[in-house]
């Protein structure tokens, strides 16, 4: 029966249906999507709050903000309602700001409403990638497999699993507007809310001011007909689009700086040919099958990736081939917008310091989904029109062995992410632990002490103040710094890493921090006198 349901899939394959329409005999295709998404949500959500390991500073400006903004409708800095925010000597787009609010609303200012933030914006990107696939395939059985697909992916889930909202909103804002553009063309209604979707991508991450531009013109050029038919609509659209993308190009300009102004690339102490020579090459990484099946990054940054493992399966390299041939050889202007998501998304990655880079070429993720499902789908329906002999079970063989290959690299990817990750990323190039245990170890004891000496060796120590103990480490209670900070006359707590304690001084350590593999992170310590 699971094998023929499957095969049913893969028959369908040609047909067209209406995606929005739900009738009571839908009810498989609704229960099989539920099934999905709390599948996505279970692999998100388990153990959210421990592993990753640590709450990098990035995610806890991002809660930070959320609660000023629902405390006060002000950022950090004071501003009301910035469409940016000023963090770390740069700026956030304020769309993963702003979708992080309600979960603070909800859960408070905790490390798991940020993070619960970026689980529901993953969901939000499976469900969006649905009715994608299902509007550019006219088949809503690809629709439920790109879901399938795009739940499992190590890539995804790694991602989805953290609090860096800006990229994590930039995906279903981009799935979906690519969505209403689609609908739009057959229903006008729908580009107006393609042009506000896609408007607001700009507002999310900065892959999106590299990405959203080249794409828009493209389908302007694709759907000129239908845009010149539906005139009004069209500018309507494009007004809104603009619209929103001013206040960026405002920031640009205004010279408050912008680390999108000074890309890693081009600061480099290289010869114009140079630098293009190695964006080329930079650029063809995203491509490797190492970046993509085998090793991932491969860099010192592991908050980006589980070391040993890629972003994607292995299973998919034949699937993807075929989808791709397919793409090629039976071309149509909505599969083109596929294939030019695929020349796009190593872009924001080509152009960093390090290549590959997992996190600034996101959208792939998109591509990749709906070239596999649609590979898979043709294999099935291709396997089913060469009326070979027993071609029926030939292709559920096929299905259930590549199920089985799946589910079993999706088990191999949990269990080791769950087990090994923790221990491999915890340090300074990973999710740079310590902080909230330090903070908060201060803040039970704080009748005891004058001053908390937080060790300055990570991305933004402030900002961990104001998190977890805003109250408390006001008016100098918290400072980052060293041993040089040490004050005779004030009673304090050092909590720094071992290395960075000296023998100038002889120390009571009070408490310990290990990192999940057992070393010792931090010692938090009182001077008691010097040595010397």
């Amino acid at each position: 029966m699971f094998s023929s349901s499957l095969l049913w899939l893969g028959s369908q394959a040609a047909q067209s249906r209406d995606i929005l329409s739900v009738r009571p005999r839908n009810w498989v295709l609704i229960g099989v999507m539920t099934v999905i998404v709390v599948l996505a949500a279970t692999l998100r959500v388990v153990d959210v709050t421990e592993n990753p390991p640590g709450f990098f500073t990035d995610e806890a400006a991002v809660g930070y903000n959320a609660h000023t903004i629902l405390t006060s409708g002000k950022d950090e800095h004071g501003a009301r309602l910035p469409l940016l925010f000023r963090s770390f000597g740069d700026y956030k787009l304020g769309v993963g700001v702003y979708a992080t609010v309600p979960f603070v609303a909800i859960f408070g200012k905790t490390e798991f409403a940020v993070r619960l933030t970026g689980v529901v914006l993953g969901l939000a990107a499976i469900l969006a990638i649905y009715f994608l696939a299902t509007a550019i395939f006219e088949s809503r059985q690809i629709g439920v497999i790109s879901a399938l697909v795009l739940a499992i992916l190590p890539w995804h889930i790694h991602y989805s699993r953290t609090g860096f909202t800006e990229m994590l909103s930039f995906l279903p804002l981009l799935i979906f507007g690519l969505y209403a553009f689609v609908r739009g063309v057959e229903k006008k209604e729908w580009l107006l809310a393609g042009g506000l979707l896609l408007g607001l991508t700009l507002h999310t991450y900065r892959a999106a001011w590299l990405v959203v531009p080249p794409l828009v013109i493209l389908l302007v050029i694709l759907y000129r007909r239908e845009l010149m038919t539906n005139q009004r609509t069209s500018l309507y659209a494009l007004t809104i689009l603009v619209m929103m993308a001013l206040p960026i190009v405002a920031h640009l300009s205004s010279g408050a700086g912008d680390r999108a102004q000074d890309a890693g690339l081009l600061r480099l102490s290289l010869t114009g040919w140079e630098k293009i020579g190695l964006f080329i090459e930079q650029y063809r990484s995203h491509f490797s099958y190492s970046f993509l099946f085998s090793n991932g990054d491969n860099g010192s940054i592991t908050r980006h990736y589980l070391p040993g493992f890629g972003h994607l399966y292995a299973i998919q390299v034949p699937l993807m081939l075929v989808g791709i041939l397919g793409l090629v050889l039976k071309p149509t202007r909505k599969k083109i917008i596929v294939l030019t998501l695929v020349f796009l998304f190593p872009l924001g990655g080509a152009l960093s310091d390090t290549s590959p880079i997992s996190s600034r070429s996101i959208i792939g993720l998109i591509p990749v989904s709906l070239i596999t499902s649609y590979g898979l789908v043709l294999l099935i329906y291709t396997t089913n029109k060469l009326n070979l002999p027993y071609s029926r079970l030939i292709t559920g063989g096929f299905i259930i062995l590549a199920l089985g290959i799946t589910l079993g690299s999706l088990v191999h990817y949990v269990r080791n992410y769950h087990e090994s990750y923790p221990s491999v990323a915890a340090g300074y190039w990973g999710w740079q632990e310590g902080p909230q245990e330090i903070v908060e170890y201060f803040r039970d004891s704080s009748e005891d002490y004058d001053q908390l000496v937080m060790d300055g060796e990570f991305n933004g120590p402030h900002m961990f103040f104001q998190f977890y103990a805003q109250e408390r480490c006001r008016d100098g209670g918290c400072i980052t710094g060293n041993l040089e900070s040490y004050r005779p006359d004030k009673k304090q707590l050092f909590a720094l890493k071992p290395r960075h304690y000296s023998g100038k001084y002889e120390y009571r350590t009070v408490h310990e921090i290990r990192y999940p593999s057992g070393e010792v992170a931090f010692l938090l310590r009182e001077v008691i006198n010097s040595t010397k």
